[in-house]
């Protein structure tokens, strides 16, 4: 009997040992956006000023005077801003007048490539080639390991690719990049896909009929 409880202790310690051990590990080796899908937070209100400073600057695709921006901020590396993507474009066809995606950046500290990509987008934005260089990094998102955004800028027909690899080499818009982060946690962003429509925010997934919903709202609102 002392050997039978012996045992039924001793399997009963090295479970608890292996689960937490698991879990510490799942913490320290898994973003959120790989662990869950993030399901939206509750809307947050915007002030007017904190508008301003999201909705002002960053990379606009769309008419300057569209009735409705929606601010993203994202991650080439998250798999859920992946996903948003095409339901942006979405919105954006189905409102081609109304509507302007506003880009910041928010590359998270613990995806090795996010950081590089946002400095390789802007310099693919300083030579007007950003949404389609956009577009490519999430299509090339499984490979960010080894990443060539040298490469990918030939693809992509970069108009002058020794200027973009200076761009890139020397991180020239560190500066902007850094300050779509700092803005994003002034904002008190937590995860991402974060979206701003209007003043509200959003955390998390919306499906294209929800932020469709939202956005036919807003235009009406705007009339």
């Amino acid at each position: 009997m002392k050997y039978t409880f012996s045992n039924v202790f001793t399997t009963v310690l090295v479970v608890c040992a292996v689960t937490i051990t698991a879990i510490l590990l799942r913490r320290e080796f898994f973003s959120p956006d790989d662990l869950t899908e993030p399901s939206p937070s509750p809307i947050r209100q915007l002030d007017v000023d904190a508008w301003r400073q999201a909705s002002e600057n960053g990379i606009i695709l769309g008419s300057s005077t569209a009735k409705v921006k929606i601010v993203e901020f994202y991650d080439y590396e998250c798999s859920f801003c992946s996903r948003v993507r095409p339901t942006l474009d979405e919105i954006r066809q189905k409102y081609p007048a109304e509507v302007a995606i506003v880009h910041r950046h928010f590359p998270l500290s613990f995806h090795t490539t996010a950081y590089q990509s946002a400095v390789a987008a802007e310099c693919a934005h300083s030579q007007g080639r950003f949404e389609v260089y956009h577009k490519a990094l999430f299509e090339q998102q499984g490979l960010s390991a080894s990443l060539d955004w040298i490469g990918l800028a030939r693809v992509v027909g970069m108009p002058d690719l020794p200027r973009f690899r200076e761009c890139v080499e020397q991180r020239v818009p560190s500066e902007k990049i850094d300050d779509d982060i700092q803005l994003g946690e002034s904002l008190a962003i937590t995860a991402i896909p974060t979206l701003i429509v209007e003043r509200k925010l959003f955390q998390g997934v919306l499906t294209t009929t929800e932020l469709d919903e939202i956005v036919r709202r807003a235009i009406q609102d705007s009339e």
